[in-house]
């Protein structure tokens, strides 16, 4: 592949990567998607360090207790929704 192709196909992944790297780790991805992730994260180690740190936090989240008690999770849930919205101001 020339030079120039090659710096394209970076960029154009560059900018597909991580809005997919999500996907990517719950298996969601199909096979050829599957395979773009994981050329780009090899030559990006900028993705490669997102990436990274994406697997440590659910891994992290995962080794979470759920909530006991009289813990609603669909109200917290809800609650931490609506704080968000006031941290993003006007659309």
């Amino acid at each position: 592949m020339s030079e120039v192709l090659h710096r394209v196909r970076f960029r154009l992944d560059h900018r597909w990567a991580p809005l997919h790297m999500s996907y990517y780790l719950d298996a969601e991805l199909s096979s050829g998607r599957r395979r773009r992730m994981e050329r780009h994260v090899t030559e990006c180690s900028e993705c490669r360090r997102v990436l990274a740190s994406l697997r440590m936090m659910l891994g992290a989240l995962h080794g979470l207790r759920p909530p006991g008690g009289d813990v609603d999770a669909a109200r917290m849930a809800e609650s931490v929704r609506l704080r968000l919205g006031e941290h993003q101001g006007p659309g």
